[in-house]
């Protein structure tokens, strides 16, 4: 990547800005994103530019967050002012629509949060940026959670008819109420998380309040079950789905926190 983007709270304020940074040159460009709060930021393949989701600004220069949060889209080296507004929900001020471009950069996703136990998802090619936003899961019946795209099918962690989480797939090409297929079911623990390095996914599970990490193929087989340092809790496995490998912390009772790397074809932790 040639940038990075990353937000600023001044004296501990929830108000964030997000500048940006050339990463080869180190030099932080002129732009400014204000009226953040809570944002993640969705870069563009291409790197052209990102979408974030801000507050609304009155003519007085002050943002509202009274008023719903929308998403808007921001081209590297232009004006805040210039911003485009991508997706909004004005009647429905306690709904917050945050962006997540997929991994295989061909869908813009918009997460959709009303409180903790259910959100909806709408989507949108990237390549067609003036069609309208498809209800992709809008039954706000559980909780979903994008994993990775494979084979022009979108994954995701779900809570709905599994209270404990599974995994489920969308076909992106089928536009019919059955386009769905169970991945990774529900097991008698509880799936907290999934990410997916590597071509593989790593299930972190909740056994009697400690964690195990599950290793699965994008087809839902268990590869193995990844050997933890002791019993602890672990927390990460970021990483993009061609990466080489990943890392995670771990703490336990006689383990204050170390930070490990994972390499996945070696199967190596270290």
């Amino acid at each position: 990547a040639k940038y990075i983007a990353y937000s600023v709270s001044e004296k501990g304020s929830d108000w964030n800005h997000i500048r940006v940074k050339n990463i080869e040159s180190g030099s932080v460009l002129s732009e400014r994103i204000e009226g953040v709060k809570f944002s993640n930021v969705a870069w563009l393949p291409n790197e052209n530019g990102f979408y974030y989701s801000r507050y609304p600004q009155h003519a007085n220069g002050k943002y509202d967050d009274s008023e719903p949060v929308s998403v808007y889209f921001h081209r590297i080296g232009s004006s805040q002012k210039d911003d485009e507004l991508i997706f909004a929900l004005p009647e429905q001020p306690s709904w917050n629509p945050y962006p997540e471009v997929t991994h295989d950069g061909r869908y813009l996703l918009i997460n959709v949060s009303s409180g903790y136990d259910a959100n909806a998802v709408f989507s949108r090619p990237l390549s067609e940026d003036d069609a309208p936003f498809t209800g992709l899961l809008t039954k706000w019946d559980g909780q979903y959670d994008y994993v990775t795209s494979h084979n022009n099918k979108l994954l995701f962690r779900t809570t709905a008819q599994a209270p404990r989480g599974r995994v489920i797939a969308i076909d992106m090409s089928d536009t019919g109420d059955n386009n769905w297929s169970e991945i990774i079911p529900e097991n008698t623990h509880t799936l907290t998380s999934v990410s997916a390095v590597n071509g593989q996914l790593f299930a972190h599970y909740l056994q009697n309040a400690h964690s195990r990490v599950g290793i699965f193929n994008q087809q839902g087989q268990l590869l193995q079950e990844l050997a933890l340092p002791g019993i602890g809790t672990v927390s990460g496995f970021n990483g993009s789905p061609s990466a080489d490998d990943t890392f995670f912390n771990f703490s336990g009772f006689t383990e204050p926190g170390k930070i490990y790397r994972y390499q996945v074809a070696q199967q190596r932790t270290t």
